[in-house]
Parts: C-alpha cells; structure tokens; sequence
C-alpha cells in the first residue's frame, strides 16, 4: 500500500528538486551568456565613432526583416531537403566576392551604408557586391560575404548562446575547412554536438572585422582575408 510518508514519497520529492535545481542552472546559463553577449554588444556601440554607433543596432533589427531572416523562414517548410542541400563555398571563391561592384553584372550589398565593408577601413570605405552563386543553386539574399557571416554570426548568438528556440536553417551556405588551402577550423562557427546542428549544419566562417584589409587592385577596393587559411596556423 502506498504511504505518503514512506520513503517513495521522499524519494520522487528529491528528484523533482533535483530536476529543478538542474532545469533551473540550465536557464540560469543560457541568460548569463546571453547577457554577456549583450554586454559585448553595448561595448562595442559606445566605443565605436558616431557613423559606427548604430550598426549594431541596425543590424538587430534587420535580422527579423532583410532577405536572410525571411528567405530562411520561408522555406522552413522543406528544411529537412534544405540541410541536404546547403552548399559548401570554397575561399577562393569567397574572395572572388570580396570586393567593391566594378563588373556589369554586380549588384551592391542590400545593406547599403551599413555594409560591413564600409568599417573595414575608415579611410577607404565602400558597399561590397552582392555574393550570388546561380550555378550551385543558392539561396539568393541581395548581401555581400561579410553581411552574410555578419547576420548568420548573429543568429547563431541568438540560438546557440541566447537560447532562442528555433529549427530554422540559418545558413545560405557552408565553407571548407581543415584542409589546405581552406580555412582552419578555430576561425569557424560550429554547433556544439548538443546544440541545434540542424539550425547549423555544415561549419562558417566567423565574422571578425580584424580579419580583414582593404587592398587595392586594378584602381578597385578589395578585400584581404588575415589569419583564417589553414595554413596560416601551421
């Protein structure tokens, strides 16, 4: 016969508390790095120059309204075909990218005066070329490479640091690495194997501002990758 007081009770009582001791701890971490990521944020605005201070702003609030976001929530419908089908974009062909519209067929970076290109160098900014890539059928969203690492950087913040519940794909493209002539694998954004891999299933290239340099070719802005081939860490 089952008694309240017998040990069976105290027995389940310790478990739920223990459970949501542990339940509790988890919640507790996800804020705390969330909160430290908004920490880094805010640091980041007040010491960067006033043309500066409202990219990160800006770029919060165009993750729930430029094509990245919206492209990649509209096809969530056929995520299961889109995780066997994200490409995989090699460095060079990246750098093919990087670079200022001087080409008939370009078309600038969608994100305009808020470009990642433009706080590469002060002194020599510009609006990058729009990455498309028809021939590996991939998802079109009007960005230049570094926007695009820029907005995946931070929707990868969202979901795997801040705790945001989502089964959204959030890459257009993955990129080679640990292999000669690629990236090294410490310059990469990658889920943890507990983390939300279908969100991020194949690894990208953080975006850090320090990675990169305006070079120029030909009379036309270019940009220089530093640190990131795997070669580089050998």
């Amino acid at each position: 016969m089952f008694n309240g007081a017998g040990s069976g009770s105290k027995c389940k009582r310790k478990n739920t508390v223990v459970n949501f001791q542990q339940k509790r701890s988890r919640c507790g971490n996800d804020v705390h790095y969330h909160n430290m990521i908004l920490d880094m944020l805010k640091k980041e605005e007040q010491s960067a120059t006033s043309h500066t201070s409202s990219v990160w702003m800006t770029l919060e609030i165009a993750l729930d309204s430029i094509p990245l976001h919206l492209m990649l929530k509209k096809n969530q419908a056929e995520s299961q075909k889109a995780l066997q089908h994200v490409p995989v974009i090699s460095r060079s062909k990246e750098e093919e990218y990087m670079r200022e519209c001087y080409k008939p067929e370009d078309k600038p970076c969608i994100m305009q005066e808020n470009c990642e290109c433009n706080f590469i160098d002060m002194q020599a900014p510009f609006v990058g070329v729009a990455f498309v890539g028809h021939e590996i059928n991939m998802l079109q969203t009007g960005m230049c490479i570094l926007c695009l690492r820029k907005s995946t950087q931070m929707l990868f913040y969202r979901v795997v640091a801040g705790g945001l519940q989502s089964n959204n794909l959030m890459q257009v493209y993955g990129n080679m690495c640990g292999v000669a002539g690629e990236y090294h694998e410490s310059v990469m954004l990658t889920v943890p194997p507990h983390g939300p891999v279908q969100c991020l299933p194949l690894p990208m290239v953080a975006h850090q501002r320090n990675r990169y340099e305006v070079i120029v070719i030909d009379n036309k802005k270019h940009l220089k990758q530093l640190k990131v081939k795997y070669e580089d860490f050998q």
